[in-house]
């Protein structure tokens, strides 16, 4: 009879236990990004620093030396690992980390009133979703969440407390290199685990960034070297007539429509670091693949030309050419209006 009652009283007790293990507990969230750094669209990804600051409350009160009300006792080091590893803590984790994020600094700040506030400083390889039809056009939305992985959602919320770029308002000197931030925001997500078959939610914070592309980077670097190759193919077309001197501007015409094909994909490919990978075609792709159509077209156009010119039919030649001069200004107009077509998307 002993044994019994002993054992109702434990499974009691065991019973109790759980259900105040399962007691919901509200984390409040601050987050500053400090750098947003080597942005590479190209290979989807970038390097982060930031802090976060958790907040709750343990329903413990500190045990310490009388001293000025509601100072915390800050540990680092030993006295921080063996704090975490005895008591209630909100571990998390980056999902979008190409790797396990890198710690640089944390602390715990221990209250009189049993609050208690974790910070932690690190460093993380994001990965992004680089898709962007207009691309540099447009704003790429870059993001940074946390989620917990040891307690369900049913026992820990996290809820976004503040969010900013640098401590000082300074947006424009976080994002490093030839980005922009215009935006950013906070939202709490619940999202599926693996445990009990995916039906378990956990709670997390997705912090999201919206930058762009200084246009003025890549205007140098690609638009104003492709405008200038696809009007030089046009001037070849147009002013190195083949009516009277074939076998003089044949050459010309020719080599200098090679040459310049030669540089459009020269260019594609030392700028390829600078294009985002993707499964359609965007803005940039739009404009390479319009100028290799008329430098090609052009090629093509002057070696018929002067096979005609070459094989007597004069004025088959002259016919062409005419038509030419026409009819490949008109096809680059449409491919302009094929390329401005991306900027709607």
């Amino acid at each position: 009879m002993s044994r019994f009652f002993l054992l109702v009283v434990t499974m009691f007790c065991a019973q109790f236990s759980f259900a105040e293990s399962l007691e919901s507990r509200e984390v409040n969230v601050a987050l500053v990004i400090n750098e947003i750094r080597d942005i590479d669209i190209s290979r989807s990804h970038l390097n982060a620093v930031a802090e976060v600051l958790m907040s709750w409350d343990s329903n413990n009160s500190v045990a310490r030396e009388p001293g000025p009300l509601n100072t915390p006792k800050t540990l680092s080091g030993a006295d921080l690992e063996a704090f975490l590893a005895a008591q209630w803590t909100p571990e998390f984790y980056v999902t979008n980390a190409e790797a396990p994020r890198e710690t640089i600094v944390r602390s715990a700040s221990l209250y009189d009133d049993g609050r208690v506030e974790y910070f932690e400083k690190f460093r993380a390889t994001l990965t992004v979703d680089a898709g962007i039809p207009s691309y540099p056009f447009g704003e790429l939305d870059t993001q940074l969440e946390l989620r917990a992985y040891t307690h369900p959602a049913a026992e820990l919320r996290f809820l976004p407390e503040s969010f900013s770029l640098g401590h000082e308002s300074g947006e424009e000197s976080v994002v490093k290199g030839n980005w922009s931030a215009v935006g950013h925001r906070a939202e709490a997500v619940e999202a599926a685990g693996l445990r009990q078959g995916g039906k378990m939610l956990f709670s997390g914070i997705v912090y999201h960034t919206a930058i762009t592309h200084d246009f003025l980077d890549i205007a140098q670097k690609i638009f104003i070297p492709l405008i200038s190759l696809i009007f030089i193919s046009l001037f070849i077309n147009r002013f190195c007539s083949l009516r009277h001197s074939e076998m003089d501007n044949g050459d010309w015409r020719i080599g200098g429509q090679l040459t310049l094909l030669l540089t459009v994909f020269a260019l594609r490919f030392s700028v390829s670091d600078e294009i985002p990978l993707t499964h359609y075609i965007n803005l940039l792709d739009a404009v390479f693949i319009s100028s290799s159509v008329i430098v090609v077209i052009n090629l093509i156009t002057s070696i018929f030309i002067i096979h005609l010119y070459q094989s007597g039919k004069d004025t088959a030649g002259q016919r062409a050419e005419s038509l030419s001069q026409v009819a490949l200004p008109g096809l680059t107009l449409v491919l302009t209006l094929w390329c401005l077509s991306f900027l709607g998307t």
